[in-house]
């Protein structure tokens, strides 16, 4: 009977850790990352404001970030991951200015001992100094008397001889030096004129490679097909991130119609930007440059749905043969 118990135990333990496994592995598939981003900009008052959220597996983990405008340089930034519980920041301004501000400290710290160092070696030395100059001048007053006649006359002699020298001396020098330039400038000509032909013919053959390898790839049998298939996956990739809801306003100048014009039809080429609830209100009179703008964006996506087309890369053989192709035509 004790034996059947065990048998039973195991068998429930198995039971529930399977449960468990499948519990955690459809959840991380199949449960939506989703994100939400608020925001204020108003350029003409320097307010900007962003805030946004992250959240997966049943708001276990999250992530989250705020960016608002102190000055026109200056933002106060903070990304932080949360998991339960416990917080753990990336990116914080404030821990960035306690950096600073211990820094400072203990650069400041670190000098007063070395300024106290060097003002008692100075004084060890000042003093060493006065006890050995009142010893020695005491011997040099005698002996100076003495010596003052036997260098005066010595004075004049060598001063004789060293002018006939000098004379010389400069004559040669000047002579010397002519020739020492004409010779620098003869071998810095030679060098510039075959360093210009060496990079010359050297930029010449790395632009010459390139152009061959990019039309070797450019030319290849495959490269119209995977061009087509990455671009389809990626088009599908951007629709699954793409948030779902936009909601807002946003009002903006930059000061010549013309420009205004060409940003706005640029917005209107992505579809959330002109959905019902976001509106775009181009100003053409205003002077000056300003953006005064209001958003809320949400989405979700699936994890499952991201790893699927990864897979579809990975595993089609015409693309993956391709890349190959790629490599070696890099490294060659």
């Amino acid at each position: 009977m004790s034996f059947l118990l065990i048998l039973k135990f195991l068998l429930k333990l198995i039971i529930i850790l399977l449960c468990l496994v499948v519990f955690v592995t459809v959840s991380v598939l199949f449960y939506p990352i989703r994100y939400k981003i608020k925001g204020k900009v108003d350029t003409e008052n320097n307010n900007i404001c962003v805030d946004g959220k992250v959240t997966w597996l049943y708001h276990i983990v999250s992530v989250f970030f705020h960016v608002k405008e102190v000055d026109i340089k200056n933002f106060d930034t903070d990304v932080y991951l949360k998991i339960f519980f416990k917080k753990k920041y990336f990116f914080s301004t404030e821990d960035l200015e306690e950096k600073t501000e211990d820094l400072k400290e203990n650069k400041e710290v670190l000098k007063e001992p070395k300024e106290d160092s060097e003002n008692s070696k100075k004084f060890e030395e000042n003093s060493e100094e006065e006890i050995e100059s009142s010893v020695t001048t005491e011997k040099n007053v005698n002996d100076n008397e003495s010596l003052q006649y036997k260098t005066d006359v010595q004075n004049v002699n060598e001063a004789q001889n060293e002018k006939k020298v000098n004379l010389v001396t400069k004559v040669k020098k000047i002579f010397s030096n002519i020739l020492g330039f004409l010779k620098r400038i003869k071998y810095k000509f030679k060098s510039f004129i075959t360093n210009k032909k060496n990079s010359s013919n050297k930029n010449t053959s790395a632009v010459g490679k390139l152009y061959k390898k990019i039309k070797m790839i450019y030319n290849d049998s495959d490269f119209k097909y995977t061009y087509a298939f990455l671009k389809e996956k990626i088009i599908l990739l951007l629709k699954i991130i793409c948030p779902k809801k936009v909601k807002g306003f946003a009002e903006f100048s930059l000061a010549e119609p013309d420009k205004t014009a060409l940003v706005t039809s640029f917005f209107t080429l992505f579809p959330v930007f002109y959905a019902k609830s976001f509106h775009i209100y181009p100003d053409f009179n205003a002077e000056k440059k300003y953006v005064l703008a209001e958003f809320e964006m949400k989405g979700s996506f699936i994890l499952l749905s991201i790893i699927v087309l990864l897979l579809k890369v990975w595993f089609n053989k015409k693309v993956m043969k391709f890349l190959g192709k790629i490599r070696r035509v890099y490294n060659a």
